[in-house]
């Protein structure tokens, strides 16, 4: 063929027709990306208007730094004052089903003090599948308890020390969004009023040495067992404490000595050196004889007809006893988990160690999922991540093995990674395609039982935080 035949031929007049559409395409593409195109400023400028209806102007854009705006579990990207006084903040929240949530906050400036929540607009999310489930409601209960806020409390998905905000099946997307409205409190409180900001997980924690305090739960009993150890308190020192609580009463109280130093008992009343005065003893009992939350009154003692010596190392009996009993309900909030419903939690038990650098040990016994028998696992999770994975058998019967990858039988394939990589393999958050074992390089066989060890390994990722904090999910 003639160069003159190829342009008449049809093959070229093709092959100029598409030529013509990219070019236009792209044309109009770039176009519109021109007519479609939303700056930063022309952004947040509908974020004023969606908030204050174009009634506010910022007076001051405040400098935010990796030292003001970085906390425990959020972060501040951006924070205004405002014309109305008040302080717009663009705050994120970690511990998200698919990763932060961010918001844009309006934090209430009352006579130069923390004055509460009046406005919370969502922003975006790393991956949150759930967000269309969140109503007007939900942002508007974060405005609804500014006297609790002023008195310290902080927003939260379980426990009866923080304001509950949490929409039913979306615990995880709910914890991210609290995470992100107590940052934005935090930024204001620390650096507009440059207080001391210190975030506590529990009720009167600031008086328990938390790298000694260890923690187990068992459901079945539906009791915790603790060893507490406290803080020297003044010329006070340290003492441990051993602590049963079963349905949010004290069932065993010891204090174990010595401990870095011993108390002097001669001058602990005996019935609480022997604890016989805190057995059967409610959060609301003990309570009473510290009325302002924190101090125990040595005039209290003697009312309660206690003697009234050492009162400081009474002080630290009774704020042990505290800590263990106005703390039961965040350190035992099953119905927060995820995976939870594959689970026998009459037989799995949970323990809680920060001696040993954030790790949690879990002994989780799996129900019986279609033909394959129940199988009890014994899991680590250190920082996020499995440390130790073994199947324990036999457990109620032998799981067929045999059929098993290998890798999963002795645990080698789950160590070391992350609910991220374990949550792949289980697309619908529930089931384990069979193809999808193939798919990872992993035997087919005996799909069921497969399946049981994924959702163990989810199970334990994606609670890690909750064992680890008492109620907040990783």
């Amino acid at each position: 063929m003639t160069v003159k035949q190829f342009f008449k031929s049809n093959a070229f007049k093709s092959l100029a027709v598409l030529l013509a559409i990219v070019i236009i395409a792209g044309g109009l593409l770039a176009i519109f990306n021109d007519l479609l195109f939303v700056s930063d400023e022309e952004r947040f400028n509908r974020t004023i208007e969606k908030i204050y209806g174009g009634s506010a102007t910022v007076e001051e854009t405040l400098t935010i730094t990796d030292e003001n705006g970085t906390f425990d579990k959020g972060a501040v990207s951006a924070a205004y004052k405002m014309s109305d006084g008040n302080y717009l903040i663009h705050s994120s929240g970690k511990g998200g089903y698919g990763g932060d949530v961010y918001l844009w906050v309006v934090v209430i400036a009352e006579n130069g003090k923390f004055g509460g929540i009046e406005k919370v607009l969502l922003d975006t999310s790393d991956g949150e599948t759930l967000l269309g489930n969140f109503r007007d409601s939900f942002y508007e209960n974060f405005t609804k308890h500014n006297d609790e806020l002023v008195e310290g409390k902080y927003f939260g998905t379980s426990g009866s020390d923080v304001i509950n905000n949490v929409v039913t099946g979306t615990t995880l997307s709910s914890n991210a969004m609290c995470n992100a409205v107590n940052t934005a409190i935090d930024f204001f409180k620390s650096a507009v009023l440059g207080e001391e900001v210190v975030s506590y997980t529990y009720l009167y924690e600031k008086y328990v040495d938390m790298t000694q305090t260890t923690i187990e739960r068992d459901f079945a009993a539906n009791s915790v067992t603790l060893r507490i150890v406290m803080q020297a308190n003044g010329i006070a020192p340290s003492i441990a404490f051993d602590v049963t609580v079963k349905d949010g009463a004290i069932t065993a109280f010891e204090a174990t000595k010595p401990f870095v130093q011993q108390y002097d008992e001669t001058k602990i009343d005996e019935s609480l050196r022997n604890g016989t005065y805190f057995v059967g003893k409610t959060a609301e009992e003990i309570a009473a004889a510290l009325p302002d939350g924190e101090t125990l009154d040595p005039a209290k003692l003697e009312g309660l007809g206690l003697a009234t010596g050492a009162s400081r190392s009474s002080e630290s009996f009774f704020r042990a006893a505290a800590f263990a009993t106005a703390n039961f309900e965040a350190f035992f909030a099953p119905e927060n988990l995820t995976y939870a419903s594959y689970v026998d939690f009459e037989q799995s038990t949970f323990t809680w160690n920060y001696t040993e650098g954030n790790e949690v040990k879990m002994h989780i016994v799996m129900q019986a999922n279609g033909i394959a028998p129940s199988i009890a696992f014994d899991v680590t999770v250190k920082d996020g991540a499995i440390t130790a994975f073994e199947a324990t058998k036999p457990f109620v019967q032998q799981y067929d093995e045999t059929k098993i990858d290998e890798s999963l039988r002795n645990g080698t394939y789950f160590v070391g990674k992350t609910l991220e990589e374990i949550a792949a393999a289980l697309p619908d958050g529930e089931t384990l395609d069979p193809a999808k074992l193939g798919g990872l390089g992993l035997a087919t066989g005996a799909s069921r039982s497969s399946e049981s060890f994924f959702r163990a390994a989810a199970f334990a990722l994606s609670n890690y935080t909750f064992y680890l904090t008492g109620g907040e999910q990783a």
